[in-house]
């Protein structure tokens, strides 16, 4: 599984994405803050997950969020907040997120959570289509 991490905490985005390249399946292939040509290198990535800072300011987090999932539709988008999901997590999955998770989370939980959603994503793929 391709997964990009679009994170402004630089210390923050390479420890997840140590832990997640120490996961058999997962691969992360990209691995950016959003004010570096993030769209335009999605285009160029074979990306399953893409794991987007909720912190990165409100108006700014949306736009991203909105244009990730326009563009990329087949890409599931998990926000990974500072604050309780409950906060805005009905906003962000009205905009396209696949999904909310509380940034205090171990390998394991985001793991988890990352499977949870492509398993619903091909599910529902796969219900659309029949």
């Amino acid at each position: 599984m391709n997964i990009a991490i679009i994170e402004s905490n630089v210390l923050f985005r390479e420890s997840l994405k140590t832990a997640l390249n120490q996961i058999s399946d997962f691969r992360v292939v990209l691995s950016s803050d959003f004010d570096s040509g993030i769209l335009q290198m999605l285009s160029v990535s074979n990306v399953d997950v893409v794991l987007l800072d909720g912190i990165i300011g409100a108006a700014k987090k949306y736009e991203a969020l909105k244009q990730i999932h326009a563009l990329y539709p087949h890409i599931d988008i998990l926000v990974m907040s500072d604050y309780p999901e409950q906060l805005y997590s009905d906003d962000v999955l009205r905009e396209g997120a696949s999904g909310v998770i509380f940034k205090h989370f171990g390998k394991r939980t985001i793991e988890k959570e990352i499977r949870r959603m492509v398993i619903h994503a091909d599910k529902s793929t796969k219900e659309h289509i029949s």
